[in-house]
């Protein structure tokens, strides 16, 4: 009786356990308020809580979220005031930050992945990084500490930046 009552509770534990979606990601820390929209609906965001490919992240004033995405692909912690979403497939992850900054570690992709952080008026390729991204209002900054940065704006501007640069685009 013991053997089954341990099986079941090992059963139920597990069906309980919140696990990321392989598109998207899991919420580590949270600190302040953020919430979650899925499919256009917004509820509060907890730790633990897993998120989809689609899915966007709003952290109000005092919210800062910290992040794994795809597993182990990347980390990122997304500051307060900020719209943050992930979208993914098996070749590519695609980050758009819509509003506010956020700090990311990427790992080295693999050969033909792609890892990309876009704004309303710059696309960031990365290359396996440690870097920044923030959006204000019309100016976009850049900044990263490791790797390299392929960036881009809407307009002609396109290099690609190596270890300690920073970027403002207007």
């Amino acid at each position: 009786m013991n053997r089954i009552a341990a099986i079941a509770l090992l059963t139920f534990a597990a069906a309980c356990t919140k696990t990321a979606v392989p598109g998207g990601g899991l919420v580590r820390t949270l600190q302040g308020s953020a919430e979650l929209e899925h499919a256009g609906a917004r509820k509060p965001l907890k730790v633990g809580d897993a998120f989809e490919s689609g899915d966007t992240i709003h952290t109000g004033p005092t919210g800062i979220v910290v992040v794994a995405i795809r597993g182990s692909l990347a980390q990122a912690e997304i500051q307060p005031n900020a719209s943050f979403q992930v979208n993914s497939n098996n070749a590519s992850t695609e980050v758009n930050l819509n509003r506010g900054n956020a700090w990311l570690a990427v790992t080295k992709s693999s050969p033909g992945e792609e890892f990309t952080v876009r704004t309303p008026t710059t696309i960031a390729g990365v290359r396996g990084t440690k870097f920044y991204t923030a959006q204000f209002e019309d100016i976009v900054a850049v900044c990263h500490c490791e790797g390299d940065v392929e960036f881009s704006t809407t307009g002609a501007y396109k290099a690609v930046h190596h270890t300690d640069t920073l970027v403002f685009m207007r």
